[in-house]
């Protein structure tokens, strides 16, 4: 009896201690984020990116409070600046989710706040270290081309590249959303630098996109089962036993991998 308590003991034990690892493992996870979420930038850099970004967008500084642009949102400097900000956090965010993959910057506007941070070399280092562990560099992407009969700044999205498509899908899987400030803030603005994305035409591509590669993935998975079904009918067939170099082959092409594991 003493045995089994000091036993369902020690699993009581056991099972306490990976509790308290997972526990332990989740809030280190978690700690870039809370870092990310609370971190506020450079108060000089930021107002810096606002003016550089009301300058070349639809309207200029002095009318920048309460303006109403064709697009019909009501935008302020307050706006433009929160926008800016939540922007730039929502791509440090899909740098960290998506570590080891290439994140492009799909606003211009907010790749402005990025560049005035980058001008004070050692801030930024250090915000970098503080919220990613790393140091995030800073490549120059070449820009998309514009569909000039679609309208100024207007993006073709069903020609972009793949490396923004794939962003655009980490966006949407992060935020369940592709309505953000890095797709939607150059048009709001009317950011003469900027592109307008079609969001809607936009969320068509990735859907499509998705089915193929299911679709993709499923003809594969078809392919194989066709292949091992050959397989296993030439073994039936041709007279070989269970322990012959036929039968091992029908076995382990089949069953060990592929789409099946």
């Amino acid at each position: 009896m003493d045995a089994i308590l000091g036993f369902g003991a020690v699993n009581v034990l056991l099972v306490g201690g990976l509790v308290w690892v997972g526990a332990i493992a989740y809030i280190k996870d978690a700690r870039p984020y809370k870092r990310l979420e609370k971190y506020e930038f450079d108060r000089d850099a930021v107002e810096r990116a606002v003016n550089n970004v009301i300058e070349r967008s639809g309207f200029n500084v002095e009318l920048a409070k309460g303006v109403f642009l064709q697009t019909k949102a009501r935008v302020d400097r307050d706006y433009i600046r929160n926008q800016m900000i939540d922007g730039f956090k929502m791509y440090l965010r899909l740098v960290l989710k998506n570590k080891g993959k290439r994140v492009m910057m799909t606003s211009d506007a907010v790749d402005e706040l990025w560049h005035e941070l980058l001008k004070d070399e050692k801030k930024y280092k250090e915000m970098c270290q503080y919220i990613l562990g790393f140091y995030l560099d800073h490549i120059p992407e070449e820009k998309e081309k514009v569909d000039p009969s679609r309208g100024p700044g207007k993006l073709n999205v069903r020609e972009l590249n793949p490396e923004c498509l794939e962003t655009a899908r980490m966006i949407r899987a992060e935020y369940a959303t592709l309505a953000v400030p890095l797709l939607m803030l150059d048009h709001e603005i009317e950011n003469r630098l900027g592109f307008d994305y079609d969001v809607n035409e936009l969320s068509n591509v990735l859907y499509v996109k998705a089915a193929a590669q299911t679709s993709a993935s499923g003809s594969s998975c078809s392919s194989v089962g066709s292949s091992c079904s050959s397989v296993s009918n030439a073994c039936d067939t041709g007279g070989c036993d269970s322990g012959s170099s036929c039968g091992s082959s029908c076995g382990s092409s089949c069953g060990g991998g592929g789409c099946g594991s």
